[in-house]
């Protein structure tokens, strides 16, 4: 009777010093191959007591540990229990378990996985460190183990995209999966070098990074982004140290808004652009297009050179509408776009003076056709000076030649108003009673030779027809009420005076077309809505501001124009004024 006795036997293999040039670190032990790596090699044979053979059940299996220690590492004796039957050559002294001590001795590089094979050899071709069980029912071949480098089984991701959230502060980061891998691993920042490495620092302030995430997954909302910055993105494939695939890096940008977002533009009228990125080495170029060029052009058509910043400057060609576009461009491509709207109108209302200085305690604002100035020279061949403390500007035109334009006002305490100059006259004077304008054509009572008239309210003080006082010289004070002026008022140059006060407001009806004199007001000074033009020969004050409403057809031309006329001031009586001047002529 045949009598079957299985017994399961172990061959440690334990690979020592052998050199196999490959490319890069492995992942088992990295080049201390042998110092971790463990073989265990399982068969069973049975002893067949009729025949007096070793029957092996199987070619046996393998593993291998990459945690072991020299504590692992232990002795077993020999074993006959196969007794010496032929191909039961096992009565040799093995290991159970088999390690190197101490760092070095392997040497094996791999750029991948290590897969360990198994061949079946005759036993004089395989070193006996590598040897396993009999294979082939041959007791003079055995299992001859070897590694293999097999690479690396992950691919790299794909379609990696980086989308702004609007205003700019996060972005969408998207991609395609790899194969191979174990997790996503994302990093993204703008120092290009600390992207590449991984974000060896984290993330945060100072690290170069924005965000770096060893489990990410697509898509994913990456915050903390500056506006106007250039970001590089990098995604790795991971499955092990000694297995990764990335991505290339992806460089995009934040935002890229233009300054302003729109313009409206009368013709040959220009405004400045600004596209709202900072500058980066990255940056190939600003590129800037103009939707209809009959209408607009723009000047660059692009800006290589962002250090101060990428900046175009769109020229009104004619009436229409046009889009202004700004496309930043990274290697070749179109990273970001952003679009200005611009309206082409016929020019709006202006106003113009002449030999006349300007003081406005807000903003002064005229817009000025192209080609025109504001302040026009006078007879003495320059223009007055204009200041302000708020804002000046002055549409397609310019202010003056000479450009005399100042932004701040001396500080005078003294409020020169309707009380301070009623305040002149002295208690003994009765000014004359003037309930209509048809008073002011009878003379008023002599004020060291001028006409001094008063209207008292609350009814408002109206001038309905034109009123020429030739050479005469008219002082008008309006109390608590306002004056409605009709008609024209017109003076002899360097003879004639007018001057009228008011605490209450002025304001021109639109059929007016002249005025001289001085005109001050505790309120406002209004043109008056209409479409023909108003000429003012003198000067006007108003301690709440001047209201321009006139509008002609001819816009090439202002709607108001004031010309300084120092006939009125130096006809300005005296006993008003708190200054004495004394003119007289000179020899050269």
């Amino acid at each position: 009777m045949r009598g079957i006795l299985s017994i399961v036997f172990i061959v440690i293999l334990t690979f020592f010093v052998f050199s196999v040039p490959v490319l890069a670190e492995s992942g088992c032990g990295g080049t201390d191959f042998c110092q971790g790596t463990i073989i265990e090699n399982y068969f069973s044979c049975s002893p067949d007591d009729e025949d007096q053979i070793c029957i092996f059940n199987n070619e046996g299996s393998f593993t291998t540990d990459c945690t072991v220690t020299a504590d692992t590492c232990e002795t077993k004796g020999h074993d006959y229990s196969c007794g010496s039957y032929p191909g039961c050559s096992l009565n040799v002294k093995s290991k159970t378990k088999s390690c190197c001590s101490g760092a070095g001795g392997g040497n094996y590089e791999c750029d991948g996985e290590v897969v360990l094979q198994k061949n079946c050899k005759g036993v004089n071709d395989c070193p006996v460190d590598r040897q396993g069980a009999v294979c082939n029912q041959n007791p003079k071949r055995k299992w001859c183990f070897h590694l293999v480098c097999v690479g690396c089984s992950a691919t790299a991701p794909s379609n990696l995209s980086f989308t702004p959230i609007p205003p700019g502060s996060s972005a969408t980061v998207s991609w395609t999966d790899g194969t191979g891998g174990t997790s996503n691993r994302l990093y993204v920042g703008d120092d290009k070098t600390k992207v590449e490495a991984d974000c060896p620092q984290g993330f945060g302030a100072g690290t170069g990074c924005v965000y770096s995430s060893d489990s990410a997954t697509s898509p994913t909302v990456v915050s903390g982004l500056s506006l106007g910055t250039v970001y590089y993105a990098r995604l790795v494939n991971y499955k092990d140290e000694a297995c990764s695939a990335a991505s290339g890096t992806l460089i995009d940008v934040s935002s890229c808004y233009l300054s302003p977002d729109s313009a409206t533009l009368s013709p040959f009228e220009s405004q400045a652009f600004t596209t709202s990125v900072n500058y980066s080495t990255e940056i190939d170029r600003v590129a800037y297009d103009v939707s209809n060029p009959p209408t607009t052009e723009v000047d660059p058509a692009s800006d290589t050179n962002g250090q101060d910043g990428y900046h175009a400057e769109v020229t009104a060609l004619s009436l229409g509408s046009s889009v202004l576009t700004s496309d930043v461009i990274i290697d070749g491509e179109v990273v970001c776009t952003d679009t200005a709207d611009i309206n082409v109108t016929a020019p709006g209302p202006w106003w113009q003076v002449m030999d006349s200085d300007i003081q406005s305690m807000g903003d002064i604002a005229s817009d000025v056709a192209s080609g025109n100035f504001f302040g026009l020279a006078g007879a003495g061949g320059y223009p007055g000076v204009i200041a302000y403390t708020g804002s000046a500007s002055f549409g397609s035109g310019e202010v003056s030649d000479p450009p005399w334009l100042v932004d701040s006002l001396s500080q005078n305490t003294r409020r020169y108003d309707y009380a301070f100059f009623e305040n002149q006259i002295p208690s003994g004077v009765i000014p004359k009673e003037a309930v209509s304008d048809t008073d002011l054509a009878t003379p008023g009572t002599d004020f060291n030779g001028y006409e001094l008239f008063k209207h008292t309210g609350p009814i408002d003080f109206n001038i309905t027809s034109p009123v020429d006082f030739a050479g005469r010289k008219v002082i008008l004070f309006i109390e608590n009420s306002d004056l409605f002026i009709g008609g024209n008022i017109n003076l002899n140059d360097g003879v004639g005076f007018f001057g009228v006060f008011v605490d209450g407001s002025i304001t021109i009806v639109p059929t007016v077309t002249s005025l001289e004199g001085i005109y001050l007001s505790d309120s406002s000074f209004s043109t008056g809505l209409g479409n023909t033009q108003l000429s003012v020969r003198g000067s006007v004050a108003a301690y709440e501001g001047v209201n321009l409403q006139r509008d002609i057809d001819d816009d090439s031309e202002p709607s108001e124009f004031f010309e300084y006329a120092p006939d009125q001031i130096l006809l300005f009586p005296s006993k008003l004024g708190t200054r004495k001047m004394d003119w007289k002529e000179v020899a050269p």
